[in-house]
């Protein structure tokens, strides 16, 4: 069985989708379970890389962002994510 193909984010990636985001450096470290805020800058700077979970991680808030901004979907309480119909995401 061949092993699956990395993928390699760029920290120019990373910092248009924090930016995208609105999020600081310490937010997007606390986001992505991240020790620091300096991680963020490292991985911006191409020192260190994404793991696959934080990647999707990332893909994951940018497109909840993005349905919370359309009004799909709301936070309901407990800051559980539901949609319009009331269904838990």
């Amino acid at each position: 069985m061949t092993q699956p193909k990395a993928v390699r984010i760029t920290g120019s990636w990373v910092r248009r989708w924090r930016e995208s985001l609105g999020l600081t450096q310490a937010d997007a470290s606390a986001l992505l379970g991240l020790a620091h805020r300096n991680s963020i800058g490292r991985i911006e700077r191409g020192e260190r890389f994404l793991s696959v979970a934080q990647y999707l991680a990332c893909l994951y808030l940018r497109r909840t962002d993005m349905a919370l901004l359309q009004g799909r979907i709301g936070v309901g309480l407990a800051g559980l994510v539901v949609d319009r119909r009331g269904d838990q995401l």
